[in-house]
């Protein structure tokens, strides 16, 4: 008999008499987010599609059989390293932050411009005075760099117009070594082209399977050979069937993807818990799932966040944070053995409006509270039971303000009507006034003189 303790990892997990679906089987009970059970590993059986648990309070399911969702993990295992960054933009003046500003970040990405100006041959020996400050910063203050490789790194022939990528791959290849070696042991992981399985769009170019196959190939060999200790990963995939794309690319040569993990960017795929805009709940560990599996390689995901909105509608910031927010706990909590890697997109609104500050570097509200509040979370090491964040609900009979800072003389960004609960980030005290800092902005629990209290 193995006794060990799991993990909620889902925000309501029912408890059952039986390991069954059927209502009948509901004990009116369920386990939280964060909850810890002890569980004998020997009672684990499978029924209706998912292998289940029986602990002291009945039984529930623990996965999906075909590894779809995850509601309980092994409360030993933990992320093995951070992993929770950001895209940035050093060519950017609005969209490249001191390395002090994201101390404490995991990872920060973004591309190497070598040649932005299409030069031939690519003058990646300039990018290097440009670039060489920057990533010692980061190095020193301990985020690890991964650097796009892409057209704009080595314009090279421009084989996407004229044709001639076996002399691409060639001087592609050529450039990542020199990059490789001169930044050996400061860069963490090079990531080979963007969304090249996109065609027609303004931020990648795409490369049929065929040809991305051997240009993997020779970038992979130049970056171990120049740099061992770097990681290489695939760009970033964005395309409707990455799986069939990348399946293209294995066989191309011969059967064996010569990389340490798969780029993706999941963009409107969501945890279980959360659905923002109409986006479908749970589709983002079925698409991790069936990468990971299908080629045994652990998925990064090197972009994902909610671009191309209007920055200034306040309205759409709580969402955003929340799907922030459970996109980070559940990807630190649950599946990190498959995905070590989470880079929201992005810094800053010039990068295709998906910043957590405007331009000119003012804070987005609960955005940006909120991937501080993931970066201070994300601890590597054993993972530890989640305290979930308390929830408070409004008591009064008329709407309550939210202002966007805990004072009265603040502005007023909205209402809380009653009824509507929060979930609380942090508290603080301005005289008499005890504040909540929720996901949308900051309101009233208690006057401490008066006794009146507003949330509770």
């Amino acid at each position: 008999m193995t006794v060990k303790q799991y993990r909620c990892v889902t925000d309501v997990l029912s408890i059952r008499t039986q390991p069954s679906l059927g209502d009948s089987y509901r004990t009116g009970q369920a386990l939280k987010f964060g909850d810890v059970i002890s569980a004998d590993d020997s009672t684990e059986i499978e029924s209706e599609g998912y292998k289940w648990l029986m602990h002291s309070r009945g039984w529930s399911a623990e996965l999906a059989v075909d590894g779809s969702a995850v509601y309980l993990v092994d409360n030993s295992l933990g992320p093995k390293d951070k992993v929770w960054g950001i895209n940035i933009d050093p060519a950017n003046p609005t969209a490249s932050p001191p390395a002090s500003k994201l101390a404490g970040t995991g990872w920060v990405r973004f591309v190497f411009q070598a040649n932005p100006r299409r030069q031939n041959p690519a003058p990646a020996d300039q990018g290097f005075s440009f670039y060489d400050p920057l990533i010692d910063a980061y190095s020193q203050t301990g985020t690890k760099v991964v650097l796009v490789i892409i057209q704009d790194t080595y314009w090279g022939n421009g084989p996407w117009s004229n044709g001639g990528w076996d002399v691409y791959t060639t001087g592609y290849a050529s450039t990542l070594t020199r990059i490789a070696q001169h930044y050996k042991g400061k860069v963490a992981a090079y990531e080979i082209w963007n969304e090249m399985d996109l065609s027609g769009q303004p931020t990648s170019i795409f490369i049929p399977p065929p040809t991305y196959g051997p240009l993997l190939l020779a970038a992979a060999k130049a970056i171990r050979q120049a740099d061992p200790s770097a990681k290489v990963i695939s760009g970033g995939l964005a395309g409707n069937d990455p799986v069939g794309y990348m399946k293209q690319v294995k066989a191309s040569i011969g059967n064996n993807l010569p990389i340490d993990g798969i780029g993706f960017h999941p963009y409107g795929k969501t945890p279980p818990n959360v659905s923002p805009f109409g986006w479908q709940a749970n589709t983002l560990n079925p698409a991790l799932h069936t990468l990971s599996s299908t080629f045994g390689l652990p998925v990064w995901i090197t972009e994902f966040g909610v671009p191309r909105v209007d920055v200034n509608n306040q309205a759409l910031w709580p969402p955003i944070a929340d799907y922030m927010l459970k996109s980070f706990q559940y990807i630190h909590s649950a599946i990190s053995q498959t995905c070590p890697v989470a880079i929201w997109f992005a810094w800053a609104d010039s990068q295709d409006n998906a910043g957590i500050v405007h331009n000119d570097q003012s804070q987005k509200g609960p955005i940006f509270d909120t991937f501080f509040q993931n970066v201070r979370a994300d601890k590597p090491g054993t993972a530890q039971p989640t305290t979930p964040a308390p929830t408070l609900t409004v008591v009064t009979n008329s709407p309550l303000r939210i202002r966007s800072t805990p004072s009265l003389t603040a502005s007023i960004v909205g209402l809380l009507q009653p009824g509507d609960q929060i979930t609380v980030i942090e508290k603080t005290v301005d005289g008499a006034l005890l504040w909540a800092h929720h996901t949308r902005g900051w309101s009233v629990i208690k006057n401490g003189q008066t006794g009146e209290v507003y949330l509770a």
